[in-house]
């Protein structure tokens, strides 16, 4: 599959990030509004840990949208670990 890896992102305080994190197969991630209130609550405790600023937000029943400003110069690991995906799991 040659040609299907994605460049690295290129950081910077003040860089503007699209992130979605959505279902296999576009299967449903939210069984219920604590499932929609978990991630919310993640999302709250990593912007305040690692130093970002959430712009917009959108939980839709198979994926979550998020927009962000790095603040720092990493985005937060949960994007690179199983964090999220753990909070959201179906």
């Amino acid at each position: 599959m040659q040609g299907m890896v994605r460049k690295p992102r290129i950081h910077f305080p003040g860089a503007f990030y699209h992130v979605i994190a959505h279902g296999n197969r576009r299967e449903k991630i939210f069984r219920d509004k604590k499932d929609s209130q978990g991630t919310l609550n993640f999302l709250s405790e990593y912007k305040d840990r690692y130093g970002f600023s959430l712009y917009a937000y959108t939980l839709m029943p198979n994926h979550v949208l998020c927009g962000w400003v790095e603040l720092k110069i990493t985005v937060p690991p949960a994007l690179h670990n199983k964090e999220l995906a753990i909070v959201i799991e179906h």
